[in-house]
This record gives C-alpha cells, structure tokens and sequence, in this order.
C-alpha cells in the first residue's frame, strides 16, 4: 500500500510515497499532481529536482523516502540499500546507518558473493585453472581457478599470478610451483 507524506521543506509543494516516487503538486503552477522524473548519477542513485520558488535543489529520492518515513532516533547520517541496489528506493530496502556499518554491511553480503562468482567470470585472470606441482614439476591437482588456491591456502593472487606467469624468477607459491593450464 502506498503511504504518501510531505517533503520537509516543501510542504504543500511536493510529496513521496513508500515505493520512491515524487509527485509534484502543483506542477507549473496548474494545481495539477505530476510524477516527477527521475535521473541517476554516476554512482546509480536516483535523483529529482525540487523547487521552493528560491532555489532549485537535485535531491537523492532514498534519502527523501527515509527522511519521511523511517524515525532515525540515533541521528545515523547515512542511508543503506538493504539489497544494495541503489535505484530500489522502496521503503522496506532502506535503512539507517553509520558510516561503518554501511562499510560492514557491503564487505558481508556482497563481497562474499562478488568473490564467489569471481571464478566463474571466464574473462577475469582469477578464474584461470592452475595446476600444481612439486618444486620437482610432479604434477599434483589442478584446481579450478586462482581464487580457490587463494581461499584455500591463504596465498595471495598475486603471488599465484607471478608464479604461473613468470616460473623462472618466483619459482614457487605456498611451497609449490604452479603453471596456467
């Protein structure tokens, strides 16, 4: 259900409702509602642009619907996309944050999902298949992309990437020696 409230500091002038959208109430001064478009910045958030016959302003809509509808008791200063899809600006996908929390939430749901598929993105060097060998060239697995040896072995990409590319100057990784399939 939409619920509709005034925007604070223009009252009577315009509104937003729980799914993110900005109406106009008094659009080129007709008396008539008109949806305000939209536009997003390089960063994807959505912006409208308000007026209070002084000024125009390029406000973000997420702060607007949040301002009007969720209480920030502990005077948070930012916003967060609970699903991190900075144009949902409906009311249940935002949030009150602190600047750390906001940084704690992108590194525990994304960063474990983004370094996931990570190997399965064929053009990225970390899901290359490497195999492994003893400092003698005995052939012991191939694992099925870089990020795996890294995850599972604690060594860096970097160090795995030197060795597969450049096998004469580092010579070994994690005690092994290793080469791109």
């Amino acid at each position: 259900m939409k619920i509709r409230k005034n925007i604070n500091g223009y009252e009577w002038r315009y509104i937003v409702n729980t799914f993110g959208d900005v109406m106009s109430l008094n659009y080129n001064n007709t008396w008539k509602n008109k949806l305000l478009k939209s536009w997003k910045n390089t960063h994807w958030y959505k912006y409208v642009v308000l007026s209070n016959w002084k000024e125009m302003k390029n406000l973000r809509i997420h702060r607007l619907v949040a301002e009007a509808f969720i209480e920030n008791s502990e005077n948070k200063p930012q916003i967060n996309h609970k699903n991190w899809i900075r144009d949902d600006n409906r009311l249940q996908n935002l949030e009150w944050c602190t600047n750390k929390e906001n940084a704690l939430h992108a590194f525990n749901e994304l960063w474990r999902e983004w370094s996931a598929l990570w190997k399965f993105w064929e053009l990225h060097p970390s899901s290359k298949k490497v195999n492994q060998y003893t400092k003698e060239w005995i052939f012991i697995k191939t694992w099925e992309a870089m990020i795996d040896i890294s995850k599972s072995l604690g060594i860096s990409q970097w160090n795995i990437s030197s060795c597969c590319v450049w096998r004469y100057w580092f010579k070994t990784a994690g005690w092994y020696k290793r080469e791109y399939v």
